[in-house]
């Protein structure tokens, strides 16, 4: 009986380092911030973890009253401004930055991309500064989803922030030495006026009539050095995100509203920046917010 032991324990035994000699360790993402951490890993793997973002969408409405509300179309669809003047929407491209989520607590969460720009030193030279790289252009046009920015920080959120333009030094980057389809390169659908070197905070083209032979738009655009504006957002409840995940976040954006009180046929550009600026904090709201 002892020797039957004897010989199934040495054969387990030897079995067991068979098994241990054939298993080779598995490499996998070993960070429980990222979203693809791997539970069964053994050895992390050189730069294979994947990190969650934030992602944003903005939805441009025309809203009637509290529940009712209708896309914004440009080109042949005819709206009114406050002089009850038709007008038509050619584009509508503005650019948002400084994102912050806010929360419970009322600790304000950054995106953590940087990006070092070329700027003005206020002196007439030029010196290399480090930003958060979450800079995105708006086309009211499109309705695609924008990855702002890696952001890996869970917990329980309340609102969100961000501005309307750009910080007035990143308005005095130089285009061409952003890096290449960035939204502050020379590329980035003429919103920079090379003639002033200023970036515009919006750009708007327009038709201030409805007849067909109206083909030339009217453009009102603001410069961010003197337009950009802080909006604060509330959540209509407090949200909270796990480890791991995406956050996605739909702005609703009530584009028409900007007009209630223009006259887009006798109103200077000044006149018109100025009440569009008065009115862009107010059209935003925020309309869905999730994980993924």
């Amino acid at each position: 009986m002892k020797l039957k032991l004897k010989n199934n324990f040495i054969f387990l035994l030897f079995f067991s380092l068979v098994l241990y000699g054939c298993y080779e360790p598995k490499e996998g993402c070993l960070d429980v911030r990222a979203t693809n951490f791997d539970l069964d890993a053994d050895n992390p793997c050189p730069d294979c973890c994947e990190y969650p973002v934030f992602k944003l969408k903005t939805s441009h409405r025309y809203i009637v009253d509290d529940t009712t509300y209708y896309t914004v179309r440009f080109g042949d669809s005819i709206y009114l401004d406050g002089a009850n003047h038709p007008f038509r929407l050619e584009s509508v491209r503005y650019f948002l930055s400084g994102f912050e989520l806010i929360k419970s607590s009322g600790e304000a969460v950054s995106i953590e991309d940087k990006i070092d720009i070329e700027v003005s030193d206020g002196s007439g030279s030029r010196m290399v500064r480090s930003f958060t790289d979450d800079f995105v252009l708006i086309n009211a046009a499109h309705s695609s989803t924008i990855t702002v920015g890696t952001f890996t920080q869970p917990g329980t959120y309340k609102g969100i922030r961000f501005l309307i333009g750009l910080d007035p030094v990143v308005d005095t980057a130089i285009p061409q030495y952003m890096p290449e389809n960035h939204p502050l390169s020379n590329t980035a659908d003429e919103m920079y006026d090379a003639v002033n070197g200023h970036y515009y905070a919006s750009k708007i083209a327009l038709f201030k009539d409805t007849v067909p032979s109206d083909t030339i738009p009217r453009i009102i655009a603001s410069y961010a050095s003197n337009a950009s504006q802080l909006v604060d957002l509330p959540f209509s409840e407090e949200f909270t995100l796990p480890e791991g995940f995406h956050l996605h976040v739909t702005l609703a954006v009530d584009c028409i509203s900007w007009f209630d009180g223009v006259d887009v046929r006798s109103d200077s550009d000044a006149v018109v920046i100025e009440k569009i600026n008065a009115a862009l904090p107010t059209s935003f709201f925020v309309s869905s917010i999730s994980t993924k």
